[in-house]
């Protein structure tokens, strides 16, 4: 007879078995046999601007029914689902329980937004569970939609050159190219600031540059017309942006834009300003900036009346030091105005000649921090000149000369350095005796403090050399994670900093590094205040301006003239 263990390890393997068969029929069965199947019915290309349906059916051809069942459709980000307020791209819903051979569907509205002329993908996921099992099941299906153009194509078109202040025209179009009527449309132009808007062929909505179109019928175009003129900077270029925006549950979306550009050309009245900041062209706080305004006649006749105005930017200057020169400044928009009753000259400019004036802007004294974001300050200077003659064959209303200028305002650095006895605000212990005894060891600690004012400072250095019989005990500390160095050969002291940023030890506190050094005078000192570490200089590059600064500090005496602990006296060396 078998033993008892091998019959019950017999049967337990059959067991085993069945198990194994059983799961496998189950699970070939449900895998073999038509499961769910997801459709996407869309669109395979739609246009910028312009709804369209999609379309997602769920089919259960499985021979189970498949419970809790949900569905949830995630677009790409070129599109959003309209149906509220709320921007959205992704929708779920739930199916609940899907029984044998059911079909269940949803349809939803999207439109395409951005992205011309790319494939985009549409992904939609089924979770459910199977009846005959209690495992969750997820399946995807996707769908590729090619984006086209917009639905309403817009034009602009300009001229591409002009002179100063040439009435010229911004020819508008738009036409409806799809197969559908598109509604709720409004059309705004960006201009220029420097744009003068004269009047228009259809009258704007809003201010004058938009436009509550409405209903566009397909294939449907329309054109209006603007007009208007710039007095702006010379040989710069200027855009004109138009937008077609449409409206959904109250949100306007952009489904079509066109830039525009134009030139302002050399005018027959030209103007050159050159500025005289200081070093490096940057002016520097508490300083004049000299101006000379030159402008010519490049025509072949007389220009007569000039007047020239010049009108100053900038939360830096001293209004009251204003100098005009031979100029009039008027408080009332801070501007100096030049004419022939204080420079002759300006009745009448011979042709292909020039003349010129001069003013300056007096700088404050400090720069008006408050913030951290308080950096980066520039003058700004804009002067137009202007005739009352317009030479033959240019289509302008009078002749005008426009030029700007902008004067970068260096930053500064601020350097100090302090020697300390009792130093407990760095956490370091200094010991020995004081006055210092010869043969003795006194520690001391050593402060290197960087501030800077309105703007960043980089690749800042600092370097100082020890004293005699004075040596680095390698204690080191910084608040910005960077430690000074030391050369042992030559006795120095080096701290490179790449980068400061502006109003550091304004607003808050300097960048600091402390180091410990140790004198043990000799015999020859006796009765002498040895030095510490000599003179330190510390040099830095302007990150706005691109000005150098060199600045020195010390030296440091065992005196300690910052240490208020320690009596002047205490710093000789005794025996």
């Amino acid at each position: 007879m078998p033993p008892l263990k091998l019959i019950f390890g017999i049967v337990g393997f059959f067991i085993l078995l069945a198990v194994v068969v059983t799961g496998y029929v189950l699970l070939h069965n449900e895998e073999t046999t038509p499961g769910l199947d997801i459709i996407i019915e869309a669109p395979t290309r739609v246009l910028i601007g312009t709804p369209f349906d999609v379309t997602v059916k769920v089919l259960n051809n499985s021979r189970n029914i498949l419970t809790d069942a949900s569905v949830s459709v995630e677009l790409p980000e070129a599109m959003i689902f309209v149906s509220d307020a709320i921007e959205k791209r992704r929708e779920s819903f739930e199916l609940g329980n899907l029984g044998v051979q059911s079909l269940s569907q949803e349809t939803f509205t999207v439109l395409a937004l951005e992205d011309e002329n790319t494939l985009k993908e549409i992904k939609t996921t089924v979770s459910y569970t199977p009846a005959s099992l209690n495992t969750r099941f997820e399946k995807e299906e996707t769908a590729l939609i090619e984006i086209g153009e917009s639905g309403i194509q817009v034009d602009i078109t300009i001229p591409k050159k002009i002179f100063n202040g040439e009435t010229f025209d911004l020819d508008l179009t738009y036409k409806n190219i799809s197969e559908s009527d598109i509604k709720d449309l409004v059309l705004s132009i960006a201009y220029p600031q420097s744009f003068v808007y004269e009047s228009a062929t259809l009258k704007p909505d809003q201010g004058d540059s938009t436009w509550k179109l409405g209903d566009v019928n397909k294939n449907k175009s329309f054109d209006f017309t603007v007009k208007g003129s710039i007095v702006g900077i010379e040989q710069a270029n200027y855009e004109f942006t138009i937008q077609m925006e449409r409206e959904f549950f109250g949100n306007r979306y952009v489904i079509a834009k066109k830039t525009g550009r134009l030139e302002v050309i050399e005018s027959p009245l030209s103007l050159v300003i050159e500025a005289d900041g200081g070093k490096s062209g940057a002016a520097e706080i508490g300083r004049a900036i000299k101006y000379k305004l030159t402008f010519t006649n490049n025509t072949d006749v007389t220009l007569e009346d000039i007047i020239v105005k010049a009108r100053s930017f900038g939360e830096l200057i001293d209004i009251a030091r204003v100098g005009p020169g031979a100029g009039v400044f008027s408080s009332v928009d801070n501007s100096i105005h030049w004419n022939a009753s204080n420079i002759p000259l300006l009745k009448a400019l011979p042709p292909r000649s020039s003349a010129s004036v001069d003013f300056t802007m007096q700088l404050i004294d400090a720069f008006p921090i408050r913030r951290i974001s308080d950096k980066n300050y520039t003058v700004r200077v804009e002067v137009e000149v202007e005739s009352t003659t317009v030479p033959q064959h240019i289509p302008i209303n009078r002749t005008i000369g426009v030029a700007e200028n902008v004067t970068k305002v260096s930053g500064d650095m601020q350097f100090d350095q302090l020697g300390l006895f009792r130093d407990a605000a760095a956490g370091i212990l200094n010991k020995g005796p004081l006055p210092p005894k010869v043969r003795e060891t006194t520690e001391y600690t050593i402060h290197w403090q960087i501030s800077s004012s309105a703007t960043d400072l980089k690749d800042i250095e600092l370097f100082g050399v020890l004293g005699d019989n004075v040596n680095f005990t390698g204690v080191v500390k910084s608040n910005n994670g960077i430690l000074p160095e030391f050369n042992i050969r030559t006795q120095m002291v080096e701290w490179k900093v790449p980068h400061v940023p502006a109003t550091t030890g304004i607003i808050g506190e300097p960048v600091e590094a402390i180091f410990q050094v140790a004198l043990t005078p000799s015999i020859l000192q006796i009765g002498n205040v040895p030095v510490l570490i000599k003179s330190v200089t510390a040099k830095a590059t302007d990150g706005f301006t691109g000005v150098t600064f060199e600045r020195t500090d010390g030296p440091i005496l065992t005196n300690l003239s910052d240490d208020p602990t320690v009596d002047s006296e205490q710093g000789r060396v005794v025996q």
